[in-house]
């Protein structure tokens, strides 16, 4: 075979290739899914342990430790206990503080210092879940904003893997951060818009652009 049609066999090929930088649905949905995986598995309950109650004031709080606990997540044991109460004709009251720790099983859904908190400290939480992009559903033109070209995409994603535990419906009642909402697009996906801009790289969400 002669080097020109060599050199068209190739061309021909390559014609097929995609491009990164080209705004469409495949290359759009690859970097959506890139900043899923950034994203999952998400932390749904951030705390440091071990803990007490005592040190705890919302009973929200305590109740889920307790439920935590119930599921094999936490160790509980009693911490101290004593009277309050008895002043001003109040009738006396018996407290008892505990103290949570994770178990071996809460330690496979725990990570240390995923966030920092207002006071600089930083703390660990319960991550799990994998997201994945159901498709994109539509997507606008990219168009040129202060020197970067920018198109806005609307996409439908999942969450799967989810541990039996967080399925808990007394636990999602109290866990106010999306994990009911995650769980629920297992059947129904979640529909979501990101603005996505063109790089060297190809397209990258523009809230990562640093």
């Amino acid at each position: 075979m002669s080097l020109k049609y060599v050199f068209l066999a190739i061309v021909t090929i390559c014609s097929g290739c995609s491009n990164s930088q080209q705004a469409n649905e495949t290359n759009f949905k690859d970097s959506v899914q890139a900043y899923l995986d950034k994203e999952y598995p998400k932390c749904y309950l951030t705390e440091n342990f071990p803990i007490t109650s005592e040190k705890i004031l919302s009973g929200n709080e305590k109740k889920l430790l307790r439920l935590l606990a119930k599921n094999g997540l936490l160790s509980e044991q009693e911490a101290s206990k004593k009277e309050m109460g008895g002043v001003f004709g109040m009738a006396k009251e018996l407290v008892v503080n505990y103290s949570y720790d994770l178990t071996e099983e809460g330690k496979r859904f725990y990570k240390p210092e995923v966030e920092t908190r207002i006071d600089g400290n930083k703390v660990g939480g319960f991550c799990f879940g994998t997201a994945k992009v159901s498709s994109i559903d539509q997507f606008t033109d990219p168009t040129e904003i202060m020197g970067r070209k920018i198109s806005k995409v609307i996409y439908y994603y999942s969450v799967s893997g989810f541990p039996e535990w967080a399925k808990n419906e007394e636990i999602l009642s109290i866990i106010d951060s999306g994990l009911k909402e995650d769980i629920d697009s297992e059947k129904a996906p979640k529909k979501k818009n990101i603005d996505l801009m063109l790089t060297n790289n190809g397209w990258i969400p523009e809230r990562l652009f640093k």
